[in-house]
């Protein structure tokens, strides 16, 4: 059983379309770009316009998108855990009439854990 077989973040999909014939000094300053806004970005509706752009990106780029979303599919204990983790342990105003009484959730850990999961 090969453990990373269902790993695609990183590969080179050898296609051809507009994206994939760029100069590759102009892919990894974009890239390069794109790390740095993602930090530099503070709020949903950021992401979603961020978000289209990617998208848009990969529809011109022509990538099947079943090999965009197996390399989520690797990712989503990574992503459930980090998620659990700002969801339980951000303080603020707790959320009323929660079942169970030895975990507090917030509201301000409902927007961090999603905030930060999507980042």
């Amino acid at each position: 059983m090969n453990l990373f077989q269902d790993l695609t973040i990183g590969q080179y999909l050898p296609l051809e379309s507009r994206i994939h014939r760029l100069d590759p000094r102009l892919k990894i300053v974009a890239t390069l770009t794109l790390m740095i806004l993602i930090f530099l970005l503070d709020d949903f509706r950021s992401y979603g316009l961020l978000g289209f752009f990617i998208l848009g990106v990969i529809f011109v780029a022509r990538l099947p998108y079943n090999y965009i979303f197996r390399s989520f599919k690797s990712m989503r204990w990574l992503f459930l855990f980090i998620f659990l983790l700002n969801l339980l342990w951000t303080p603020g105003k707790s959320l009323p009439h929660f079942p169970i009484g030895f975990i507090n959730l917030t509201y301000e850990g409902m927007r961090q854990a999603s905030f930060i999961t999507l980042r």
